[in-house]
């Protein structure tokens, strides 16, 4: 009986060592105060997933910074239960600081990322700020189906009218993004000829306009000044990530290839993503941790003896 259990757990156990899909023990797993889980990785392709490359920059003066494999987005948070990165993204600015830009013109700034991300349209605003400002948002040619979206702010004489916490179009308006977006663009519209002598509150024409995480941003009348943009020339913003590799676009397909699954652990499911195209892995009810490497999800509920 005993030769005959081994020889049915055999294909089993083959099952398991032929998909175990881990990082090696050497590979750095901390960059600052953030951790890296797998799938992401520093260094060579064996410490990450095709596309989860990030690099750990100890050049900057500070203490160590993360970025996307890029080197252009700075990485301040990794939420694998969520399937989800928080960057900090550079804002588009029109009349501010030395600005030769004409008052009237027009002025695109486009932003993008590459696979396995996209830009999280449930989490991200787009939140344009000053007096006299028209925002509008399109994806740039060629990356998807055309979509535009816009909002425009002003500002009232009466400085009473503006209020914190209220980005409703009277000093700050915010417009959505659609989904699935891996570029898209901002045309900042100058409409008002402002100088920061200006009677109109005093707050000058430097005009703001950028992509947000709607969790952590609150309006505020200081930032209609030039000095909000100086001291904050980049925003927290929200990316949404998949596991997305050839044929394998959903958990269905990817099934099919086990050598590649994502899903590892035991006691975790795979759920195919809404925005963009591709699947994730969470470790199931009463379990938690890490489902993209084999046994990384540990149970959390504990049954008392009696």
């Amino acid at each position: 009986m005993k030769a005959w259990g081994l020889l049915l757990l055999l294909p089993f156990l083959l099952i398991q060592t032929a998909t175990s899909v881990a990082p090696a023990i050497t590979c750095q797993t901390q960059c600052g105060n953030i951790t890296i889980p797998y799938p992401f990785g520093v260094g060579p392709p064996s410490c990450f997933r095709p596309g989860f490359n990030l690099i750990c920059n100890h050049s900057l003066p500070s203490s160590p910074k993360l970025f996307l494999g890029n080197g252009t987005m700075e990485v301040t948070d990794i939420l694998l239960a969520e399937g989800r990165v928080r960057i900090r993204n550079t804002m588009a600015s029109m009349y501010c600081g030395n600005s030769s830009e004409e008052f009237g013109a027009s002025k695109l700034v486009t932003w993008s990322v590459l696979r396995p991300y996209t830009f999280s349209e449930t989490r991200n605003t787009i939140t344009a700020i000053g007096c006299g400002t028209v925002a509008l948002v399109t994806n740039p040619e060629g990356t998807g189906s055309p979509y535009a979206s816009l909002c425009a702010a002003a500002c009232p004489r009466e400085h009473s009218l503006i209020h914190d916490r209220s980005c409703t179009g009277i000093g700050c308006c915010q417009t959505s993004i659609a989904k699935g977006m891996r570029s898209y663009g901002i045309n900042m519209i100058g409409a008002l000829n402002l100088t920061s002598s200006s009677t109109f509150n005093g707050v000058g024409s430097c005009v703001k306009a950028f992509l947000v995480d709607s969790e952590a941003f609150s309006f505020s009348q200081a930032y209609l000044s030039e000095d909000f943009y100086l001291a904050n020339s980049t925003v927290p913003v929200i990316l949404d990530w998949a596991i997305s590799e050839g044929t394998s676009t959903s958990c269905h397909t990817a099934r099919n290839n086990l050598s590649s699954f994502a899903c590892q652990s035991q006691n975790s499911y795979c759920y195919d993503v809404t925005n963009g195209e591709g699947y994730r892995c969470n470790c199931s009810h009463g379990f938690e941790g890490n489902p993209y490497i084999f046994n990384g999800c540990k149970g959390t509920t504990f049954f008392p003896y009696y």
